[in-house]
């Protein structure tokens, strides 16, 4: 089912009744760091951006063309590097399939890591990393 506009004609909906409502996260809640306490002996770093909904490009999919990026394992890719400095096991990166990642208000994208003890005690270097490729990733975007 694709998204179609309210008043019955074929296109694609740009925008719904609570546009007027933007982005969900007040600024004042973003940029903040969470910590908690595993049950498990597992650690998870996840990193969220709030975006705006990416529902009326649900042709060319953008969240998953850069979920697709952050999330490859190659030579040179995040997780080959935080592998070779045995920092991370894994990742994935996603608004994710359970329809909480995506509406037509926002999306959440997330990129989480499994961390060794290791790369918990290097946490921000990996936070780093990241952003660092995502630099790399828009001066090629707008370079073009």
């Amino acid at each position: 089912a694709n998204p179609r506009n309210n008043d019955g004609s074929d296109g694609i909906i740009t925008t719904t009744n609570l546009h007027p409502y933007k982005l969900p996260f007040h600024s004042s809640s973003l940029g903040l760091i969470y910590r908690a306490i595993p049950v498990r002996h597992r650690h998870t770093l996840t990193l969220t951006w709030q975006i705006p909904s990416i529902c009326s490009h649900w042709r060319t999919k953008p969240a998953e063309y850069l979920a697709h990026l952050l999330g490859h394992e190659a030579s040179g890719s995040i997780l080959a590097v935080l592998k070779q400095k045995d920092w991370a096991t894994g990742c994935s990166a996603g608004t994710g399939d359970d329809g909480e990642g995506n509406s037509s208000m926002h999306a959440l994208f997330g990129f989480s890591f499994s961390l060794s003890e290791e790369g918990v005690r290097h946490w921000e270097e990996v936070i780093g990393i990241v952003f660092c490729y995502l630099g790399m990733l828009k001066y090629y975007f707008n370079e073009g």
